[in-house]
């Protein structure tokens, strides 16, 4: 038997075993063997209109625009964006064509685009990141049998492994997790396969879907979970650090000055806490305390320690020693 090439908008009626006669086709004819690409759905040619389409943009986040019967050429969508949305043309850095979205999301004549504002460029990680159309699907278990999905327009590495597209969308971890039955991940309607650990070259207007089926709980409970993987990430500081202003350092503004102050202060209190007490404070820094010099009224003398008995004996006596040039002790 030869080998049949399949091409875009082929139709399989049914396929009988050897040796039966009949026909199938009252059986069959809800099954759709071929999946038509929008490109190539065709609508009635009297309805139709070449010249005009349903334009869906996305974006960077969730901003989502609608418009109906304009032109597909870049000029006319920014003219329509600015009539209808009030978006200044000034402000539009470019629009990218998503040219495979994903499989369930296509329409026929209904071009999908990505919106650029000049401003986005200031939330890119990296300055080669390009922009990305992604949506996440979560289905539920057999009890719930609820169905999630959530469509979002980010900036992705311009190359990136398998794991490292699931982390940029925060589900390498969940798609690990016990009761997670399976995660599947397409690129640009191919799937991904977890054993691919090639590196795949990133386009603005590229497309990512991820659809993840639960072995137990809901989809709603899926996405709770998946909340609080985002928030936990947003709470990660691993490389940002504040400088901390020295003690002996001029603070260049007011601000700064009052928390060198507080700074002292709390290293002040830390040192001398237990000799006058937690609500006391100290009058200065350790090296200028006059309590280091004499007796408190309020402490008893086994509360002393001999090296500051010496120095005080010597004061009394009249007489100086070795310990007058020493700095007083610190802790």
């Amino acid at each position: 038997m030869g080998v049949k090439e399949m091409h875009h908008g082929d139709y399989v009626r049914c396929a009988l075993p050897p040796g039966q006669e009949g026909d199938c086709a009252d059986e069959m004819d809800e099954v759709n063997l071929v999946q038509l690409h929008a490109s190539t759905q065709t609508e009635d040619p009297a309805n139709a209109r070449p010249d005009a389409f349903d334009i869906e943009i996305f974006g960077l986040g969730r901003d989502f625009i609608l418009l109906d019967d304009v032109s597909s050429d870049i000029r006319s969508i920014v003219l329509e964006l600015e009539r209808i949305w009030e978006i200044p043309t000034d402000d539009v850095e470019a629009l990218h064509e998503v040219r495979d979205p994903p499989i369930h999301r296509q329409r026929a004549l209904t071009p999908v685009f990505l919106l650029e504002m000049r401003v986005d460029r200031q939330s890119k990680g990296m300055q080669d990141d390009v922009m990305v159309f992604t949506e996440v699907t979560v289905k539920g278990d057999a009890i719930s049998a609820d169905r999630i999905a959530r469509v979002l327009v980010l900036w992705m590495r311009r190359r990136a492994r398998r794991i490292q597209a699931l982390s940029q969308l925060r589900l390498d971890g969940f798609c690990d997790r016990e009761e997670v039955l399976e995660c599947k991940i397409f690129y640009n309607n191919v799937l991904w396969p977890e054993a691919d650990f090639a590196i795949r070259q990133f386009l603005d207007g590229d497309a990512i879907w991820v659809e993840i089926q639960m072995s137990r709980g809901s989809a709603r409970q899926a996405f709770a979970m998946l909340e609080e993987v985002e928030n936990h990430a947003r709470s990660l500081q691993l490389y940002y650090n504040r400088p901390v202003p020295q003690p002996d350092e001029e603070p260049e503004s007011g601000s700064d000055k009052s928390a060198s102050d507080r700074e002292c202060r709390s290293r002040s209190r830390s040192r001398h806490r237990g000799y006058r007490g937690e609500g006391s404070e100290a009058p200065g820094s350790v090296e200028d305390a006059p309590w280091d010099l004499g007796l408190h009224p309020q402490v008893h003398t086994e509360a002393v320690s001999l090296l500051q008995m010496a120095v005080i004996t010597s004061h009394r006596e009249g007489h100086y020693s070795s310990f007058d040039s020493l700095p007083p002790p610190g802790k």
